[in-house]
């Protein structure tokens, strides 16, 4: 039976959730924004996988410190853009704890490039799978909001569905990730996370290849020291799995690469999922 809580959309006021951290992780200005997001793209992609672009997995620091690492990935949507309408985003909780996956009460999410709208087909499907909505986790929550600038960029309007992934078994992201392609097969699903934290640049290297090796064989049990995200990830990797999709690496770097001291460094990857057709 659907969800007999579900807001109709005659019924709907707009709602806006306002950018956060425009001047902090990103700059506010939208002119400066638009060419920081192009600057980003503008790194020498990698030669392009055969098969059918299906997901994106990239980090959500400030600009300065991940958004070149997020440009190689985002370059793959380039040659994508009338492809995909709606973009499922999923990324970690960082201030609050709960059980389960988020959903925003935003029907709009807005940048100093303008807004976003929320893709109600998406919104309902995940609603009849029992995810529901908690607004104190999409408050405060960066790990969803620096991901929408380059989705303005690389992308022509798309629709979105933020979700913010709590302490959530990887089955349940996995099905939801599998029951949104399924419905809607032009959906980009991007994942947002970082990789490990807070150790010597050598030691956060040797670690960090180690779990995009675990990636690339879709080995779904990444803990959160592997990578902050690690729900959503696992779940991403467990649907990759039984959809038969393959994950690349694009770029792999560490905050001692880009900037700040190598003696205690955060990790930024960046990995694109495929089908063969």
């Amino acid at each position: 039976m659907p969800n007999q809580t579900r807001t109709t959309e005659t019924q709907e006021v707009s709602k806006v959730r306002i950018p956060v951290f425009a001047g902090s992780f990103y700059p506010v200005d939208p002119a400066e924004l638009q060419s920081a997001v192009e600057q980003c793209l503008s790194e020498s992609p990698l030669p392009l996988e055969e098969g059918v672009l299906r997901a994106l997995v990239a980090p959500h620091a400030g600009y300065w410190c991940s958004g070149y690492v997020a440009g190689r990935v985002f370059q793959r949507l380039q040659t994508e853009r009338d492809r995909f309408r709606r973009v499922l985003i999923l990324g970690p909780s960082h201030r609050i704890a709960f059980p389960g996956i988020a959903l925003p009460r935003a029907t709009h999410f807005a940048t100093p490039l303008g807004n976003l709208e929320v893709d109600r087909p998406l919104r309902n499907l995940v609603e009849d799978l029992g995810v529901t909505e908690l607004e104190a986790a999409h408050t405060s929550e960066h790990s969803l909001e620096v991901q929408l600038p380059f989705l303005q960029v690389a992308l022509d309007q798309p629709t979105i569905l933020p979700l913010v992934v709590g302490n959530s078994c990887r089955t349940l992201t996995g099905n939801l990730i599998r029951s949104c392609f399924k419905k809607f097969p032009d959906t980009l699903v991007l994942v947002s996370t970082d990789l490990s934290h807070d150790l010597p640049y050598h030691q956060a290297q040797t670690l960090d290849q180690m779990t995009a090796i675990q990636i690339g064989r879709l080995e779904s049990d990444l803990s959160s020291y592997q990578a902050c995200g690690c729900s959503a990830l696992n779940g991403l990797l467990e649907a990759a799995k039984f959809l038969g999709w393959k994950i690349t690496t694009q770029d792999l770097r560490n905050s001692g690469d880009t900037l700040g001291s190598p003696d205690r460094v955060v990790g930024y990857g960046g990995f694109a999922a495929w089908s063969e057709t």
